[in-house]
């Protein structure tokens, strides 16, 4: 009986320090994924503000030190979640260099209409650190150079 009595109460200090362990692990990892460059950032309106910039001021300044390139989506959209992956591949391409953001324009009306997208969507908007922007409606035909392209052309 002490055996099993022993056993168990190894067995529960082995698991509490398992699950603190983890739950140290997410939290680094949470920490992390929220500076992480080389991937594209899903933001509310409040993160936008925190993140990006404060649309309710004008001109728009960027919160960063770096160029960034914002896709306004949504989720019903198939252009939309056609593009996601070429966005996906940008951001890792441009890793450190530009950051990448992307709007849900259906739960974030404010952003989408200080930024002026009307009813074409996806919409992607880049914008360098010295204020000079391009934007995009629509899904390019060929993604990845077209927007390549908009992006070295604004911050270059």
């Amino acid at each position: 009986m002490k055996h099993y009595l022993k056993f168990i109460v190894l067995f529960c200090a082995v698991m509490l320090c398992a699950a603190q362990f983890t739950s140290d692990a997410r939290k680094r990892s949470s920490r992390r994924s929220s500076t992480t460059s080389g991937v594209v950032h899903k933001v509310n309106s409040t993160q936008f503000k925190n993140r990006v910039a404060d649309y309710d001021t004008r001109p728009f300044r960027l919160k960063g030190n770096r160029p960034v390139v914002i896709d306004f989506y949504a989720t019903w959209c198939g252009p939309c979640r056609r593009l996601a992956p070429y966005m996906d591949q940008l951001a890792r391409q441009y890793a450190g260099r530009v950051d990448f953001y992307s709007v849900d324009v259906d739960a974030n009306k404010d952003v989408w209409q200080a930024y002026r997208v009307r009813n074409s969507i996806p919409t992607v908007y880049i914008i360098s650190t010295n204020g000079r922007y391009d934007y995009f409606t629509g899904l390019p035909e060929d993604p990845i150079s077209t927007i390549s392209n908009r992006i070295d052309r604004i911050i270059y």
